[in-house]
């Protein structure tokens, strides 16, 4: 019996999500998408864009999804006195002519049990809108250190 390897399970659920990956409609814009690179066995990482919406109607994000992670979930900080806490969000959305910032400190995607994410890899990532529509992008990795908020223990 032949053995899977961790790479080739990586490549092959690479092929399969970008076969059945969507198109992105025309009035959305994903621009400069990214991922902090992950130390070995890191149990979360942190994603970041920013989502234009060029349509005439409010975008709404209501699920994610990528293979170099278990799951995908919208994640906002706030401040509770001098803490800083993580909060899960159900949807993002943005307004007609309007640009949502997904950055560090601040709303941020949130990958849950990656794989080792090295710097200059290209991670896909799809949005499901409300209505069903798809968005599929790649976020690059980039290496700690270089604009990435490290998010260990979070």
């Amino acid at each position: 019996m032949r053995k899977t390897t961790p790479i080739s399970a990586w490549a092959a659920a690479l092929a399969l999500f970008a076969f059945t990956a969507g198109g992105a409609p025309a009035d959305i814009a994903i621009h400069d998408a990214w991922i902090a690179e992950t130390p070995p066995a890191a149990t979360v990482a942190a994603g970041y864009l920013t989502l234009e919406n060029n349509g005439s109607e409010t975008l709404t994000v209501t699920g994610a999804e990528s293979p170099a992670c278990e799951r995908v979930e919208f994640h906002r900080m706030e401040m509770d006195g001098d803490v800083a806490r993580m909060r899960p969000q159900e949807t993002l959305s943005v307004e007609p002519g309007g640009t949502l910032e997904l950055s560090s400190g601040g709303t941020h995607l949130m990958l849950i049990r990656p794989l080792q994410l090295t710097a200059g890899q290209k991670i896909p990532i799809r949005f499901t809108l409300a209505g069903g529509e798809e968005i599929t992008f790649e976020a690059v990795v980039r290496a700690r250190g270089h604009g990435s908020h490290e998010h260990h223990g979070h």
